[in-house]
């Protein structure tokens, strides 16, 4: 079975987590932002998110600060601002469920912020990346 938020805490864990990151050796815990539609109650997203992350990588999931910035729908105002205070965070990594808001952290991102979003979205027509190789 497909599932799109098990796909994404898997991409988190090893952002945060792989052989490569600086994350795993840092005496502070990691910073997932996620840039959500809804009130953070009502946002049925990062619900499935913060449960595929629970469960897919319990003792990582127990090693992550995890904040959520609600953008509206359809509220490019508000989508700007959520992305604005995710990423004032300084977060290791910004979960991006939409397009919509891959398009907003990828034209406001900031290095040393990864990315990671599930949308239908071309990331390089959209300006999330220069190329398919980044």
């Amino acid at each position: 079975m497909y599932r799109p938020f098990g796909m994404l805490a898997i991409a988190v864990a090893v952002l945060l987590f792989g052989p490569s990151s600086s994350s795993a050796t840092s005496d502070e815990l990691p910073l997932i932002a996620f840039v959500g539609s809804a009130p953070t109650s009502q946002d049925s997203s990062f619900t499935s998110f913060r449960a595929a992350l629970s469960r897919t990588w319990p003792e990582h999931h127990r090693a992550t600060r995890l904040s959520y910035h609600s953008a509206g729908v359809l509220d490019e105002a508000r989508l700007q601002v959520a992305v604005a205070a995710a990423l004032a965070e300084r977060p290791n990594v910004l979960v991006a469920p939409t397009g919509g808001t891959a398009a907003a952290a990828g034209a406001t991102r900031r290095d040393g912020t990864s990315i990671v979003f599930a949308s239908y979205t071309d990331p390089v027509q959209a300006g999330l990346v220069d190329n398919m190789r980044h």
